[in-house]
């Protein structure tokens, strides 16, 4: 599960399918391809979206729930004991 202390890197390592659910909602974790730095909660108040940081996670958390961790599933992460 997220917290808004996490850092944006961790996140989309450990759940890059969430990418998707935040730019639906308006919060940006992906430039040009590159992951931002700082915490979630850090860069949702640079966007604007501070005010609906609770909502957001509780959501992210919702869709974790249902998926898990699925490391492989975007960005090409390696897989060691598939490799």
């Amino acid at each position: 599960m997220i917290n808004k202390n996490m850092k944006i890197e961790e996140i989309v390592e450990k759940y890059p399918y969430l990418i998707d659910f935040f730019f639906k909602v308006g919060l940006k974790v992906m430039v040009c391809g590159d992951i931002l730095w700082g915490t979630l909660e850090e860069e949702a108040i640079r966007q604007g979206k501070g005010g609906r940081l609770d909502e957001i996670i509780s959501k992210a958390n919702e869709i974790i729930a249902m998926e898990g961790e699925k490391k492989n599933t975007f960005l090409n992460i390696r897989d060691d004991e598939n490799a």
